[in-house]
Order: C-alpha cells, then structure tokens, then sequence
C-alpha cells in the first residue's frame, strides 16, 4: 500500500486497501487484536504470524489519508501518533515504515527530481 500511496496509483490502492480490509482486519470481538491487521497473511487469507507490526499500523495511517474521513482512520493515525519508535525485531522495517509515514503524514515528504 505504501507503494501505491507514494506513486499516486489510486486504483492499486484500492484494490489493496479492500484486500486488507476483507482478510487482514481482525473483527473478532473475542480477539484481544480485534480492530488490528494481521500483520502477514497468505492469499487466502490465513495468518502467517499473531505479531503486532508498528509498520502495518503506519501505512495504514498513510492510507487513511485516502480513506473516507471517520472513526476508522482517525483511529490509525492516532495509533501511529501514540506508538513509540519501533525497537527489537523487525525495527529496520517497521522503522523504516514509521518515519517514511510520519514524513508522509506531517507533509515533510518530497520528491526530489534529479537534475537533467
């Protein structure tokens, strides 16, 4: 998704954006990850890992950005705000995911065009 957002593609994101939704978000009430995504999943939308990824939460806020305003987005962008700088496992990617949004999300991203 991230990709999609720093490409401007709109309808790839979409299309992942919906995938997500359909089997990555956790709508178990049992579930004490309920309102999550999953972090890994296969095609058919079975769980690779239980582990709660601080770069999934951060693209997500991302693409909030391109969600209908409302409780749902609001929520990711104030987890992303929230959530401390990402440490231990997978804190090259997760981290690399969290300030790549923040940048996003605080209007601080840009593209640099390369001089011809």
């Amino acid at each position: 998704m991230m990709i999609a957002v720093q490409l401007d593609k709109q309808r790839e994101f979409d299309a992942l954006w919906n995938w997500s939704k359909t089997y990555m978000l956790n709508t178990d009430p049992k579930n004490p990850s309920v309102g999550y995504f999953a972090w890994s999943m296969s095609t058919d939308g079975t769980p690779r890992s239980t582990r709660h990824s601080a770069g999934m939460v951060a693209a997500a806020a991302v693409g909030s950005l391109a969600a209908s305003p409302g409780e749902a987005s609001k929520a990711f962008l104030q987890e992303l705000w929230d959530m401390p700088v990402p440490a231990g496992e997978q804190r090259y990617f997760d981290g690399m995911l969290y300030i790549m949004s923040m940048m996003h999300l605080s209007g601080e991203f840009r593209v640099i065009e390369r001089k011809r």
